[in-house]
C-alpha cells in the first residue's frame, strides 16, 4: 500500500519503504490501471514531463524494484510496463 502523502509503501511482510516523489508518481501511474501496459512514452509524458529520453522510465522502475521486489513492476517485451503486485 502507497500512502501518497508521505510516500511510504507498506511491503506485505509489514516493512515501510519510502520513495522519492518521482518514484511514487510512477508507482501511482502503474497503479491507477494495474492490469493496462502502459508505454514508457506514456509514463514518461505523464510523471517525467520534463524529461527528454524514455530511458528515465527504465532507470525508475529499477529503483523501484530495487526498493520494492522485482515482482512489483513487470517487463511486457517491447511495449513498456504493467503493475505486478503489492
Amino acid at each position: 500500500r502507497l500512502d501518497p502523502a508521505s510516500r511510504l509503501v507498506r511491503l506485505p511482510t509489514g516493512e515501510q519503504v519510502a520513495l522519492s516523489e518521482r518514484e511514487a508518481r510512477l508507482l501511482m501511474a502503474l497503479a491507477a490501471r494495474p492490469r493496462h501496459v502502459h508505454t514508457r512514452a506514456a509514463l514518461r509524458r505523464h510523471v517525467f514531463e520534463r524529461a527528454r529520453k524514455e530511458s528515465i522510465v527504465d532507470t525508475y522502475v529499477y529503483y523501484l524494484r530495487t526498493k520494492l521486489g522485482s515482482g512489483i513492476v513487470h517487463t511486457v517485451r517491447g511495449v513498456g510496463y504493467r503493475l505486478g503486485g503489492l
